[in-house]
């Protein structure tokens, strides 16, 4: 076993290296590292390629975690995890839209007169706004005045990333005692059935979430734009600049919502045909979204808008890509190989299926599978004494395993899981592309 201070060392040089890979990213953007007290749009953050830039944030994040529980005190660490009062402040802020009132104010507001926009009682206003200044979210510019920065626009209420943000801290919370009860509790310890998922159980609502969803309309917009939030901060359009689509001529979009992927792909690459399958109700958003962003697409016959179900026969066939991102992680078992079932029956012999998501990594290094190859090791390992996974730097995937989990009785899966999964459709495992942050998963029909 390597001495802890011989690990110390390797932490710091992973540190170093990933530090400087990072810089190299916002050196090639043309532009200095922003200051975190900066307000100003970086050319980075608008960038729709930064898988590069991910991988070197999962290696500096791992390392950075690793290096301060290795030399903190345990009591120190946990207590620092479990005394977390991040999340009531956060939505605290986002509700009162106190990044809205500072935005006209970029020398910072004092207390005394952000209350009277906020209508929270000064004293405490400043408060929560300390305890979130110190993690680097709003800045304290005096005693008691406080400014925008570069992490705290995020909470904006015209930034996507804002309301998803306000999603994971008013519905999530809810859970806290729920997940823990429907855990010990039969019937809905054992059960995989959406409306026996935690957070049904905690909102006391007879149905599943897609159900409450449609109960409360006045949270549809939000949602959407929650998802929004969530593709830039996944780094969904990743995929867009770091596969071939060169060869592409035609591809299904399934369960394609108004078009998040299929419209940035159509721009870049209009040389291919999509068809875009989902639901009525999205088709019908799809149209307007289409008719009012990029029309010629529709009118050039490049872009086509399939009401379908993909519980039922797909009704494109034979096309090169079927496209199915961020959606078999909503769905257990029985439904997942279903969905993937009935893609591949829509398949010819030499169409491929990409599965886009996250994908969950072992932290052990030592993986034994029949195969001659460990699946597994296909997808990027973190170098020792890292966790396999990248530890925290890969810690959006297990928290948005644990989302699947409350919301939907669902969960994101390792890439043997989703491999078995495709297995039972006829699907066979040819291409993993590690994207920084999630992965892309080619399968090919079996022969």
């Amino acid at each position: 076993m390597t001495s802890g201070k011989a690990q110390v060392e390797t932490l710091l040089a992973l540190i170093n290296q990933a530090t400087h890979q990072a810089v190299a990213e916002y050196d090639k953007a043309g532009a200095d590292v922003p200051s975190l007290d900066s307000v100003e749009p970086h050319p980075l953050d608008g960038s729709n390629d930064t898988s590069t830039l991910k991988k070197a944030i999962r290696l500096l994040e791992g390392a950075c975690e690793q290096l301060c529980a290795t030399l903190a005190l345990p009591h120190h660490t946990i207590i620092n995890r479990t005394q977390n009062c991040d999340w009531p402040c956060f939505a605290t802020v986002i509700e009162a839209r106190v990044a809205d009132a500072l935005a006209g104010h970029p020398a910072g507001l004092h207390v005394a007169e952000l209350s009277k926009v906020v209508n929270i009682e000064p004293k405490k206003l400043a408060r929560i706004l300390r305890v979130l200044a110190t993690k680097h979210c709003f800045t304290e510019v005096d005693g008691d005045v406080f400014a925008n920065n570069r992490l705290s626009l995020m909470l904006h209420s015209a930034n996507p990333v804002s309301d998803l943000a306000s999603m994971q801290l008013t519905l999530l919370p809810k859970v806290t005692t729920a997940l823990w009860d429907t855990l010990s509790q039969e019937p809905h310890a054992t059960s995989n059935e959406r409306t026996d998922a935690p957070l049904m159980r905690a909102l006391q609502y007879d149905g599943d979430f897609f159900d409450w969803m449609k109960a409360h309309p006045e949270k549809r917009s939000s949602f959407q734009r929650a998802m929004v939030g969530m593709n830039t901060v996944m780094g969904s359009k990743n995929v867009l600049y770091q596969y071939n689509w060169d060869n592409c001529k035609t591809l299904c979009d399934v369960g394609s919502g108004v078009g998040s992927f299929s419209m940035p792909l159509s721009r870049l690459y209009p040389h291919i045909h999509i068809s875009m399958i989902d639901l009525p109700g999205p088709i019908g958003q799809a149209k307007q979204f289409w008719t009012r962003e990029y029309p010629e697409a529709i009118v050039e016959g490049r872009v086509k808008l399939v009401e379908g179900d993909f519980f039922k026969p797909i009704t494109v066939k034979d096309q090169d890509i079927y496209y199915i991102g961020n959606c078999i992680h909503n769905w257990a078992d029985g439904d997942a190989r279903l969905i993937l079932k009935n893609i591949r029956e829509a398949m010819g012999k030499n169409s491929r299926l990409l599965i886009h998501d996250y994908v969950i990594q072992h932290l052990n290094r030592t993986q034994v599978t029949d195969a001659p190859t460990s699946l597994s090791l296909q997808l990027d390992a973190a170098p020792a004494p890292l966790l396999a996974n990248f530890g925290m730097g890969s810690v959006r995937a297990h928290y948005q395993d644990m989302t699947m989990l409350i919301t939907y009785n669902a969960r994101e899966r390792s890439l043997n899981e989703v491999s078995d999964l495709a297995a039972n459709g006829d699907l066979v495992l040819d291409g993993v592309l590690d994207l920084g942050e999630t992965t892309l998963l080619q399968f090919r029909a079996a022969q």
